[in-house]
């Protein structure tokens, strides 16, 4: 039975600048995280979880369904908002619908969840019943194969990029399944990358990518040009060690799980700092290995693998003048 734990603890850093547009237009300046609840615990029953690493929403009617790739499990589990189970869909093995340890999860206009399926080398795509869709990269389309692939997202146009984690390297797809471009390669300089683990896409289809062992974040348009990168290892605020999720808030926020310093960054899209949560510890108010992270409109769902939850945590955002 699914598990949600209220959090007393408020643990917040904010500053005041940033680029991001709040739905009444105004320039979001500010930024804080707040503990909201935790789903899940450690097990393999309806509802619990094992070393999870990825999370999906989609909001509706003022409600979340939540996605969770419950990696140690070999399965993903739909739970609505409450944390109370819904349903799974999969099962340990190589066969379509099947996983060996999933991992980074995006939805697709509330239609379709891609899964990267990491030890299969391939992603799977899904409809909200449940029923596989399609593969890629789809053989019969094409000569490229992935290695470990542990993020995924899906811009405007329905085109699928895949962190291409171990090939250092990200791909982008078409709906078909088609390789329309790959983007990186290993290196350190602009536009190279050093397994990549998390890639996001903004309303201006903007690419995030959290290049992991470069311990910074680069951002690139949708033509594939490079466009800043910001980060750079270390523990001191904007800094990272080892980021791997990523995912863009409704105001065009970016929200980084970094990792090695466990804890939750958010930056404005020009790669000014705005807020952080979290450090390293079990204890409430901190994380043990925050690896994935989904936006919703003012609620973030972070994974916490080595604590086997989701936490969710509330985002309130103020303008120049400093309204909420």
């Amino acid at each position: 039975m699914a598990r949600l734990r209220l959090l007393p603890v408020l643990l917040v850093f904010t500053a005041g600048c940033g680029l991001g547009v709040r739905p009444d237009g105004e320039s979001v300046r500010t930024a804080e995280l707040r503990y909201e609840a935790v789903l899940g615990s450690i097990g393999s029953g309806s509802g619990q979880f094992y070393q999870p690493e990825g999370v999906a929403v989609i909001a509706r009617d003022g409600t979340y369904r939540v996605f969770v790739a419950d990696t140690g499990n070999q399965r993903i589990q739909y739970l609505n908002s409450r944390g109370d189970f819904i349903k799974q869909v999969g099962r340990y093995g190589t066969g379509p619908g099947d996983f060996n340890n999933p991992c980074g999860l995006a939805q697709d206009f509330g239609q379709y969840l891609f899964i990267a399926d990491r030890d299969n080398h391939r992603v799977q795509q899904f409809d909200l019943r449940g029923v596989v869709v399609r593969q890629y990269p789809d053989e019969g389309r094409s000569q490229l194969r992935l290695r470990f692939p542990e993020a995924v997202a899906v811009n405007s146009f329905g085109e699928l990029y895949v962190a291409d984690t171990w090939n250092d390297r990200v791909v982008r797809f078409d709906r078909q399944g088609n390789v329309l471009e790959t983007l990186g390669g290993f290196g350190r300089g602009r536009g190279f990358m050093h397994r990549p683990a998390g890639v996001a896409v903004d309303a201006e289809d903007n690419l995030y990518v959290a290049d992991t062992m470069n311990h910074r974040i680069q951002k690139f348009n949708h033509r594939g040009d490079f466009v800043l990168e910001f980060g750079g290892p270390g523990s001191a605020t904007g800094f990272m060690q080892g980021p791997r999720g990523l995912a863009v808030t409704a105001e065009g926020l970016l929200v980084v799980a970094d990792t090695g310093n466990g804890r939750i960054q958010v930056f404005a899209p020009d790669g000014r700092w705005l807020a952080a949560t979290g450090g390293p510890g079990a204890e409430a108010g901190g994380f043990t290995r925050p690896v994935g992270v989904a936006a919703g409109s003012d609620r973030i769902f972070v994974v916490d693998a080595g604590r086997h939850c989701i936490v969710v945590l509330g985002l309130v955002t103020g303008n120049a003048s400093g309204s909420r």
